[in-house]
C-alpha cells in the first residue's frame, strides 16, 4: 500500500517547510490537470497564515487568474465569511459593477435588500493582508462613508449591516438604497404616476428627520440632492437617506473630514 500523499512532510517539524510542500504537491496535482482544485485552495488567497496566503498568491498570480477573477474571489470570500446572513443569487454576482477599485452589487442579509461594496486589493496589500493602505481619492471616500455610518441609526438613514476594516478582503454592506428620488420621479413622470401631495409631504418631513438627527450627532451631509435619497414604495412609503462620502464631522464647532 503506498504512503498517504503528505508523509514526505509529516516527519519535517518545520510548519512553514510543511506549508510549503503542501501547496507545492497541490500544485502538481492541478498543473498535471489531475484535478482542478480552484474551487477549493482559492479560500487560500485570504489565508491569515502569510507563507500560505502567499504562496497560493503566488501560483494565482503565475496563472495569470488573480487579475482575471479576482473578484470572483472577492465576492465569493465575502459571501463565506457573513453566511448564512449575506446571500447573493448568480444574476447580481454577474452584474455587479466596479468602480475606481470597488466592487458593488446587491444581495440579501438576514432577509433585507443589500447593497455589498468591497475593496479590490493591489497585490502587495494583499500579501500583507492587515495593512489598512487605503491609496486613492476614491478609497478615501469610501472610508469616510464607513466611518461616518458607524455613527449613524435612525429610520430614515441607511443602515450600516456589517463591515471588515482590518484585513483583505475590506468591505461594507449596507441597507439597500435601491432607486433614488431623483430616478423615481423621473419613473412617476414618465408612467403618469406623480406622488400625492399628502405623501410627498410626509418624505420631506422623513428626511428633515435624518438630517436632523446628523446634526445632533455633529455631521454634516454636505451632499443633500435627489440623487442621495431613496423613497422606498410601498402602502408605508418611507424616505432613506444615504451617500455619506463627502460628509464632515463637526469637533469644536469646526468641519473635519472623517478619514
Amino acid at each position: 500500500m503506498s504512503p498517504p500523499l503528505f508523509s514526505l512532510t509529516e516527519k519535517n517539524k518545520d510548519i512553514k517547510k510543511q506549508c510549503e510542500e503542501s501547496i507545492k504537491i497541490i500544485n502538481h496535482l492541478w498543473d498535471g490537470g489531475k484535478i482542478n482544485v480552484d474551487f477549493i485552495i482559492c479560500r487560500l488567497l485570504f489565508e491569515s497564515v502569510p507563507v500560505i496566503r502567499n504562496q497560493v498568491l503566488d501560483i494565482y498570480i503565475k496563472k495569470e487568474l488573480y487579475e482575471r477573477h479576482l473578484s470572483f474571489y472577492l465576492i465569493r470570500e465575502v459571501e463565506q465569511q457573513l453566511s448564512p446572513c449575506l446571500y447573493v443569487d448568480r444574476q447580481s454576482k454577474e452584474q455587479h459593477h466596479e468602480q475606481d477599485g470597488w466592487l458593488i452589487f446587491r444581495g440579501t442579509f438576514s432577509d433585507e435588500q443589500a447593497v455589498v461594496v468591497i475593496h479590490q486589493p493591489h497585490v502587495p496589500d494583499h500579501q500583507a493582508l492587515y495593512t489598512n493602505v487605503l491609496l486613492t481619492g476614491e478609497d478615501n471616500l469610501h472610508k469616510n462613508q464607513l466611518n461616518q455610518l458607524k455613527h449613524l441609526r435612525h429610520p430614515h438613514i441607511v443602515s450600516l449591516l456589517a463591515f471588515n476594516t482590518m484585513f483583505v478582503p475590506r468591505f461594507y454592506v449596507l441597507q439597500s438604497f435601491g432607486n433614488d428620488l431623483q430616478q423615481e420621479l423621473q419613473r412617476r413622470r414618465e408612467n403618469q404616476t406623480y406622488y400625492r401631495q399628502v405623501d410627498l409631504v410626509r418624505l420631506l418631513i422623513q428626511v428633515a428627520s435624518a438630517v436632523e438627527h446628523c446634526h445632533a450627532q455633529g455631521i454634516i451631509h454636505r451632499n443633500l440632492t435627489a440623487a442621495s435619497l431613496s423613497a422606498i414604495a410601498g402602502p408605508r412609503q418611507r424616505a432613506l437617506l444615504g451617500s455619506f462620502k463627502l460628509a464632515h464631522k463637526l469637533h469644536g464647532g469646526k468641519e473635519e473630514v472623517v478619514i
